[in-house]
């Protein structure tokens, strides 16, 4: 079988994670194997939380919001959003909704031992994104399905 739980690759608690690279690649395979060819998966690394960076990032929230048939998937610093100094772990989440006016994600966090969906600023959000995971000596960012 190409795709894999993700938590018989290392993510979770112990284990030695994921790159954006890796999730891309197995949402990549999953697609071939259960979809369509017509899937685009886009990595997009967060070199800086500069304007341009939070321009294009919006730009993206945007078009998601307005789509059906995209996904967006974010990899950021945990504690940065939460401010749980446990949380200074890299971490995947599904963003599920985009607030333009109030400039906020909601954000639904798989971790729900610990957290609810929460609400983020896009701002806080980018600088979550634009930190280098220690392990892999990459920045993190988002993965950007679409079909």
């Amino acid at each position: 079988q190409v795709v894999h739980r993700i938590d018989q690759v290392g993510a979770g608690e112990g284990g030695n994670g994921l790159t954006l690279e890796e999730l891309a690649e197995m949402l990549r395979q999953a697609a071939k194997q259960y979809l369509a060819d017509d899937v685009t998966v886009e990595v997009v690394f967060a070199e800086q939380a500069d304007d341009t960076a939070l321009g294009k990032l919006k730009q993206v929230l945007e078009a998601n919001e307005r789509g059906e048939r995209d996904v967006v998937i974010v990899n950021y610093l945990q504690s940065r959003l939460t401010g749980d100094p446990e949380g200074a772990v890299g971490h995947f989440a599904p963003l599920a909704a985009y607030d333009r006016e109030r400039g906020s994600v909601l954000l639904l966090d798989p971790d729900r031992r610990w957290y609810e969906p929460y609400w983020s600023p896009v701002q806080a959000l980018l600088e979550g994104m634009a930190t280098k995971d220690e392990t892999s000596g990459k920045m993190r960012g988002y993965v950007w399905i679409r079909r």
